[in-house]
């Protein structure tokens, strides 16, 4: 029975230390660990569920923090074992769906997530996470990337972020120790984004985006340029080479603009928006 099993739940399973069970399932599609607090390590075996879509190894607790007033109330998220995945998890082929939100000891991503060729959705939301590896960035499906609320999040070590076609949505927001933005995809239609840099990367090849949400960039002096727009101010430092280089999205492009949330960002005298 256990080879044939498609779907496997373990939610709030406390006492859960190991997977090393796992091989018994070689036809699971979806492994639910939500909420196992006592989880340490995922058993190498895992590699053997080639046919696995979701993986889930977040918190079963939901947090709610709303950008603004009620940025203060949240459900606090139980700590977790689990303090690294196995690089054998890069050879979940079929993975679409990956959830780590609230996994809070967990440091690092393996470089090997680059080979999780199908993957559409990465959250690794509320987590100890402290860099994005640059494996990252060969995730040519990937439509969404969430890190919100990572406090330890400091870099992003993706130099090929700009090549994710398939991105949509990419939300770092609460990510206080984020030091800038590498570039950008230009399908983005969504992002959201707190970090510790003076300017943003240029936005004008944004030509999708619906929605940016910047919050608490307490360093940030100004937006150099929307999609479709520039923004003039003198307070703005002149472009670099690579951002004059970008010109503004055409006329002729539909205008998808919709949303502008700038809030608690210190640092910006004038939004000068022509």
């Amino acid at each position: 029975m256990a080879k044939k099993l498609k779907y496997l739940d373990l939610s709030r399973c406390g006492s859960l230390e190991n997977t090393d069970f796992l091989s018994a399932f070689e036809k699971l599609e979806v492994l639910i660990l939500r909420g196992c607090t006592a989880l340490k390590r995922i058993d190498a075996s895992i590699e053997d569920m080639e046919g696995l879509l979701r993986l889930e190894l977040c918190s079963s607790y939901a947090l709610h923090l709303a950008v603004g007033a009620d940025a203060g109330a949240e459900r606090p998220i139980p700590r977790f074992c689990l303090g690294e995945l196995p690089a054998e998890i890069g050879k979940l082929k079929s993975l679409r769906q990956l959830d780590l939100y609230g996994t809070t000891a967990l440091s690092a991503l393996p470089n090997s997530i680059g080979s999780l060729e199908n993957l559409e959705i990465l959250d690794i939301s509320k987590s100890g996470i402290e860099e994005l590896p640059n494996g990252i960035g060969s995730l040519r499906k990937l439509r969404e990337l969430i890190a919100w609320y990572c406090r330890n999040l400091k870099g992003i070590m993706v130099e090929s972020m700009a090549n994710l076609s398939s991105l949509r949505r990419l939300d770092f927001i609460y990510c206080d120790k984020l030091q800038s933005l590498p570039e950008l995809p230009s399908g983005l239609t969504y992002l959201g984004v707190t970090c510790q840099s003076h300017k943003l990367p240029s936005l004008s090849h944004l030509t999708h985006l619906k929605e940016l949400v910047v919050h608490g960039c307490n360093n940030l002096q100004c937006i150099q340029e929307l999609p479709s727009t520039q923004l003039k101010s003198s307070k703005c430092s002149q472009p670099t080479d690579i951002e004059e280089s970008e010109s503004p999205q055409s006329l002729n492009t539909p205008f998808k603009f919709e949303v502008l949330n700038v809030s608690v960002c210190e640092s910006i005298k004038m939004l000068d928006v022509s």
